[in-house]
């Protein structure tokens, strides 16, 4: 599926436990732990692309990470 999630499984994860090794860093975005390559204070870099971490979500992130 690459790095992004289609639509489908972004819906099956929303109603359940995810896997360990992935987080929710917003609402509408789930990342995998192991792929994150940099975080920029709200933002993870994935393979090239940004993802934006909420407020709701940063101290979970940090965390997590650190």
């Amino acid at each position: 599926v690459g790095t992004r999630l289609s639509h489908y499984i972004y819906k099956e994860f929303n109603n359940k436990k995810l896997p360990d090794d992935f987080i929710r860093v917003h609402r509408s975005n789930i990342v995998s732990i192991s792929k994150i390559e940099k975080i920029h204070g709200h933002i993870i870099e994935i393979n090239g692309d940004l993802v934006k971490i909420s407020r709701t979500y940063k101290s979970i992130v940090e965390s997590i990470i650190n």
